[in-house]
């Protein structure tokens, strides 16, 4: 739009230019001269704008395609936080199974200590009922023996009698 305008001033100036020219006075040869490097002027001024117009489409357009990679960049973040955040969930399921699955271990570890004090006990009350059964046959055994001798090799009362004993 700037530039369509100072275009058409540009233009503007050359017509009157034209027009000065025709006229032969002096005057009017300075005020061409004048109006020469007013267009010599106009026309650097546009030429840069139009290099800043241009560097300016040239940022907008990194600028563009920075934004495209950012978001891609962005986007790329999220997947791959939702994909730690669900591996992150599936630990904290499996700690949970292992902290139950370790309870119950643990309870049944007890039960089983449990029980087996218990057996060891009752272990040590049959052997101990054991070794007083077997003193007590043992100590039968030898009674009986000893009754069993004592009869076997008794001196009948008359022969003791006899012999003085």
């Amino acid at each position: 739009m700037f530039e369509k305008s100072m275009e058409e001033h540009a233009k503007n100036l050359q017509n009157r230019m034209d027009q000065l020219e025709a006229d032969p006075l002096r005057e009017h040869q300075t005020a061409i001269q004048t109006l020469q490097q007013k267009i010599r002027q106009l026309q650097e001024e546009i030429s840069i704008k139009r290099s800043r117009y241009a560097e300016a489409a040239e940022t907008v357009r990194k600028m563009d395609r920075r934004v495209k990679e950012m978001q891609f960049k962005v986007e790329e973040d999220r997947k791959n936080h939702q994909r730690i955040q669900g591996m992150v969930d599936q630990l904290r399921q499996s700690i949970r199974l292992v902290r139950i699955q370790s309870q119950e271990a643990d309870e049944i570890a007890a039960l089983n200590f449990a029980m087996f004090v218990k057996a060891q006990q009752r272990l040590e009350d049959v052997e101990e009922r054991c070794n007083m059964a077997e003193n007590e046959i043992a100590s039968r055994r030898k009674i009986k023996t000893e009754f069993f001798f004592q009869k076997r090799f008794q001196i009948p009362h008359q022969i003791k009698r006899s012999l003085h004993l």
